[in-house]
Parts: structure tokens; C-alpha cells; sequence
């Protein structure tokens, strides 16, 4: 796994060897030399896929400085998202991803159990299903929404082969090689085991923000992400509606970074029209010239939010009533103001919600100043076609 990157990047090796040092565990002969199944084990499999998908990016990143609008991950991908973004430092995610492995190995150990990926149904069916059959009452559990049509299941082994056997004749499953029935309850203790540990893991600000697959959402400045990241130790992983969230964001190119492709192929399988790349590749040619033109593109479109701010200071002012001027004209510019403040600290694009509320904003204040409804339009118009 990533010999290539570790045997020909001098900078992944030396992040290679740093982990090995930090961890007294070598990394680099567990990548190269280990048979399958011990890389299968996830005490193992953990911090060696994180410290090759946190290097890769780096990498990247150094020798190509592109603009990043949003970082993402499934699962332990989230721990390098959150890495790339600033929250963590190399060193303390790793620290934490390897104390992470450990305790969900231990609870795989004291609770057996595994995961079932069902296929060629949409996850509401297969929620109805589970749902009529008494599942989580009887220890089966969604634990990923991966594809429009993949759906991951979690629980004893026993109880996964009592509701497949029951429900054979219009489901699609596949047994997955792993130790254990991750995101759901079969982790708690887990969950538990690595609160002092996150207790003691520094959080720094967002470089750029990153995606929050158990709630669909990014991250704030007001969230308490150690939590967040004990929470999903325990919860399902939404990823295709993550997906949908960033589409619907603007997103149009994907890239990936770790020894497979797989979430390239969930963007493939659950976005429209995507441009999806895996940066494990000799000729990254096609991925540097769609990040230009994208760049180009990008310089030429200016923040919505700041235009609907220019636009409420440059109208001219024909109120006379004090009341409406501070509720209608103040409050509601305090308002967008607001959505500008944290654009800036988040350091990211506005969502379609905030653009909308920002709009919405504007014609209040236009209206409360008398602006002429044509003049009104017109403005507003002008800010959405550019």
C-alpha cells in the first residue's frame, strides 16, 4: 500500500518515518512488505491510511498550491480532512487516529461482529425494510448511506444472516472484510476509551472548511468537534447526502487521496456530471488543467455576499422613520454582515441558503430606503447574473 509514493516522494517518506518514530511502529514495512490481512487489521490499517492520504494531499498541496474550496472524509478520511484543514497537526491526529484504531480493535474483540454492503436498493427502502423488521431492536443498524443504491448495515454476525434470511428474495448484500461493526452502538466503548484522549488533542482554526458526514453539514467555529468526533465513532456516515450537499455547494471538481479510489467512484456513482480524480496517478495532467480553468473561472466571480453589502451602502437613504431604519435597514445589514464575518473566519464560498438570505436581506433594506421597485430589481438582478 503506496509503495510507489513512500519508495519515490521524498516528502511521504519522511512523513512515513516521522509516524514510525512518533508511533515506535514501523509504517513503512507495514506498507510495503505486510501480508494483506495484517494491513487488514484496523489497529494497524488506521494510522498507515491516514498518514498515506494525509502525505499524498501534502504533497499535492506543496507542489501545486490549489485553491481549496471545501475538504471531505469518510469516516477516518474525516480525521485527514479536518488535518489538511489546520484543525490538527499531523502529529496530534495521528497520535489520536492510532488510539482510535486500537479501541475500536478492542471493542471488535469484546463485541464480535461485522458489516454487510447492500446493493441495488435505495437506502429509504432498505430503511423501511429494517424499519418493519424490528432492526435496531434486534442489533442490526445502518452504519453508512454511501450511494444513491449502496447501503452499509452493522451487527453480530448471527442477527445480519437472520435479517438477510428473511429478506433474501429483494436484497443485494456483499459480506465486507472488516473486524467489526463500526459507526453504531458495537463502538460505544470505544467512544468512551478515547475521550481522554481528544481531551488532551489542541484545536486550531479552520483553513478551509470541512464536511460533518454524520450530520451534513460543515463544521463551525461554535462546534465542539471533539465530540463530534466521538459522536461519529457511533453514528452512520451519510456520505451520499454529503455528496449532495457539495454539489449543491458548487463543487465541481473531486479529487482523492489515499491508496484506492473508492470515494471517487461514490462521486461518480451519486453526483451529476463530475469531474473525479484519484491522485494516485503517474499522469496527473487532466486533473491540473481543469483546476485552471476552475481557478480562472473562479477569479472572475466575485463573493455575493460582499456585492449585497456594496449594494445596501450605496443606495441612497429616503427613510424618515427611526424604528424601520434601525429594525430594517441596520438589523437587516448587521445580518448579511454577519454571514460576511464568518465567510471570512470559515474561509469559505457562501452556501445557496446564505446567498438567498443575503438577497432577501438586500430588498428589505431597499425597500425600507424607498429605492424604486425598478431600481430595486435591477440591482438585485445585476448582483445575480453578474
Amino acid at each position: 500500500m503506496g509503495k510507489r509514493w513512500i519508495t519515490e516522494y521524498s516528502g511521504v517518506r519522511q512523513r512515513f518515518e516521522q509516524a514510525s518514530n512518533l508511533l515506535q511502529l514501523d509504517l513503512i514495512d507495514l506498507c510495503t512488505n505486510a501480508q494483506h490481512a495484517e494491513l487488514q487489521k484496523t489497529e494497524l490499517s488506521q494510522p498507515a491510511i491516514f498518514t498515506l492520504s494525509y502525505s499524498m494531499f501534502e504533497q499535492f498541496y506543496l507542489e501545486h498550491k490549489p485553491n481549496i474550496s471545501y475538504l471531505a472524509g469518510h469516516s477516518l478520511g474525516e480525521i485527514t480532512a479536518l488535518t489538511a484543514a489546520g484543525v490538527f497537526t499531523f502529529e496530534d491526529a495521528l497520535k489520536f487516529v492510532y488510539a482510535r484504531g486500537r479501541a475500536m480493535a478492542e471493542c471488535c474483540k469484546n463485541n464480535p461482529s461485522t458489516m454487510y454492503a447492500f446493493r441495488n436498493i435505495d437506502s429509504e427502502t432498505l430503511e423501511t425494510i429494517l424499519g418493519e423488521y424490528g432492526g435496531n431492536e434486534k442489533g442490526v443498524f445502518i452504519s453508512n448511506y454511501n450511494t444513491p443504491d449502496q447501503t452499509i448495515l452493522s451487527g453480530k454476525v448471527d442477527d445480519l444472516e437472520d435479517f438477510i434470511d428473511e429478506f433474501n428474495d429483494v436484497v443485494q448484500y456483499i459480506p465486507l472484510p472488516v473486524s467489526g461493526a463500526f459507526h453504531s452502538v458495537y463502538m460505544e466503548d470505544a467512544a468512551r476509551a478515547l475521550k481522554e484522549v481528544l481531551d488532551a488533542t489542541p484545536i486550531h482554526d479552520f483553513r478551509v472548511p470541512v464536511v460533518n458526514a454524520n450530520e451534513v453539514r460543515f463544521y463551525n467555529k461554535q462546534d465542539d468537534i471533539r465530540q463530534l468526533l466521538l459522536d461519529q465513532i457511533v453514528k452512520p456516515v451519510n456520505w451520499n447526502k454529503s455528496l449532495e450537499m457539495l454539489e449543491n455547494e458548487g463543487t465541481a471538481l473531486w479529487i482523492e487521496f489515499g491508496p484506492k479510489d473508492i470515494l471517487r467512484k461514490t462521486v461518480l456513482s451519486s453526483t451529476f456530471n463530475p469531474r473525479a480524480f484519484h491522485y494516485d496517478t503517474k499522469d496527473i495532467s487532466n486533473l491540473l488543467e481543469d483546476i485552471q480553468l476552475l481557478e480562472r473561472r473562479n477569479q472572475k466571480t466575485p463573493n455575493l455576499i460582499g456585492l449585497c453589502l456594496g449594494a445596501a451602502v450605496a443606495a441612497k437613504n429616503n427613510c424618515q422613520d427611526d424604528e424601520i431604519y434601525k429594525t430594517n435597514i441596520v438589523g437587516a445589514y448587521d445580518k448579511i454582515q454577519d454571514i460576511y464575518d464568518n465567510l471570512q473566519y470559515e474561509n469559505r464560498k457562501p452556501s445557496r441558503e446564505e446567498e438567498e438570505m443575503a438577497l432577501y436581506l438586500l430588498k428589505l433594506i431597499l425597500d425600507a430606503k424607498q429605492v424604486s421597485e425598478e431600481e430595486r430589481d435591477a440591482t438585485i438582478n445585476e448582483i445575480i447574473n453578474g
